[in-house]
């Protein structure tokens, strides 16, 4: 009875984690043929669809759901870009999903939250380079020049090399 018990564990066990497995690897295909249609096809609706069937999969699957949002900024669905960033955030507070969240509000003109954005995603990411970036660029544009130099400095004693940061501070 025991061994039978024993058995039928082992035999569940095995089975959800072939699901689960079974889970990750089908999003990650799905997630791939989403990025081909976008970047290769050039087929933004195809790439959603495709995304969309991937977080049906696996809707944590954080990468997946940033890309959402990035092929919704692109179509200019700004809504629904910040519903996929919004969710991004709530599930991992990652570098791409700030940097992506930041980007559409600047392209909506709308820098104030960029910013904001950006300074939040540095206080769960210090020193993150992307973010960094932008915030100079961002300051820059706005003629806050001394706030400017700062991250740039910030940046430049990161990696000296960094050509974009180099830029930013001959302007």
């Amino acid at each position: 009875m025991r061994r039978t018990f024993f058995y039928f564990i082992l035999l569940v066990c095995i089975v959800c984690g072939y699901t689960t497995a079974a889970q990750t690897a089908n999003a990650d295909s799905l997630f791939a043929i989403a990025r081909k249609a976008a970047f290769e096809d050039k087929d933004y609706s195809a790439a959603i669809g495709y995304a969309h069937m991937a977080l049906a999969v696996n809707p944590r699957y954080t990468d997946v759901v940033v890309f959402t949002g990035r092929l919704h900024a692109w179509q200019k669905n700004v809504d629904s870009a910040r519903y996929y960033f919004d969710m991004a955030l709530q599930q991992r507070r990652t570098i791409d999903a700030y940097a992506a969240y930041a980007d559409l509000e600047l392209w909506n003109d709308n820098s104030l939250r960029a910013l904001e954005l950006l300074d939040s995603g540095l206080v769960h990411n210090p020193g993150a380079v992307p973010l960094l970036i932008r915030k100079a660029r961002i300051l820059n544009a706005r003629r806050e020049f001394e706030s400017a130099i700062h991250i740039v400095d910030t940046l430049l004693a990161i990696d000296k090399s960094n050509t974009a940061a180099r830029a930013l501070g001959v302007q």
